[in-house]
């Protein structure tokens, strides 16, 4: 891709998931100040990306919680704006400092952690994504652009985070394009949803759900491990999938009145 010339001074905080939009602030030509990435669980997520990205542009990051005093750090060196995008922590405000946050949701529909595989389980027919101003409460600053896409009735984690993914660049490049417009005419959000991150019940699947259930569940759960009950036995399955009839090309484990395909991880008695 070609860079452009941007010129302004960017800080960037995430981890892989929000590579999409550090990659577009480099190739927009911002000068990257530094990366405020996190620890991961490895098993399914990564900084490895960012922190890559942050090493072949020869700036400094930190896998520490991001404080007041280090956006005075990145005042006191010029940056105009905090990007953000996947990130455990909240990030403390600052009027001062112009600050960003990408949501996956429609915004202020979806707030919350992770708002994804929610909208899967209730089977929503459109996907999002919301650049906000960072304000007190997470995911409640006003909304300065946003983007949405058709989602499939067969739509799964991993392809609707590719949609995602695919919406983050050319929505970076028209902020940039024109900030000062965009983020002071910035529209108030009002009520909203906040969506429960799921737990252990949500991604767990029995052989008495019927079969639309046990799909749209390892569909939501796509790329992250679901807990699979058969026989007295927890089984835990990775990029899990439910078949109707045997799948060709792989094995399968009969289940319920189908069958599953997947990376199987490890069981325990129940």
């Amino acid at each position: 891709m070609t860079t452009r010339s941007n010129g302004k001074k960017v800080a960037f905080v995430g981890f892989d998931d929000g590579f999409a939009a550090m990659e577009a602030l480099a190739n927009e030509g911002c000068q990257l100040l530094k990366l405020f990435t996190c620890q991961v669980d490895p098993a399914t997520e990564s900084n490895a990306q960012v922190i890559a990205k942050a090493q072949q542009l020869q700036i400094p990051y930190t896998t520490q919680k991001i404080t007041r005093q280090d956006l005075q750090w990145l005042k006191d060196n010029g940056c105009q704006l905090l990007l953000s995008a996947a990130y455990y922590h909240k990030i403390p405000t600052d009027p001062t400092l112009p600050m960003v946050n990408i949501h996956p949701t429609c915004l202020p529909r979806g707030r919350g952690g992770w708002p994804t595989p929610v909208m899967i389980l209730r089977g929503e027919k459109q996907g999002g994504v919301t650049f906000h101003k960072i304000a007190s409460g997470f995911d409640t600053g006003d909304i300065i652009l946003q983007h949405t896409f058709p989602l499939a009735e067969d739509e799964d984690l991993e392809t609707l985070m590719a949609k995602v993914y695919r919406q983050i660049p050319p929505m970076v490049h028209e902020l940039l394009s024109d900030f000062d417009r965009l983020y002071q005419n910035a529209k108030p959000q009002g009520p909203g949803e906040v969506y429960p991150t799921p737990t252990e019940a949500d991604f767990t699947v029995t052989e008495q759900m019927p079969a639309q259930q046990i799909d749209r569940i390892l569909r939501a759960f796509r790329g992250f491990p679901c807990l699979v009950h058969k026989g007295g036995w927890e089984y835990v399955l990775l990029h899990g999938a439910y078949h109707s009839a045997p799948p060709a090309g792989g094995p399968a484990f009969p289940y319920g009145p189908g069958y599953l395909s997947g990376e199987w991880l490890e069981k325990h008695p129940l």
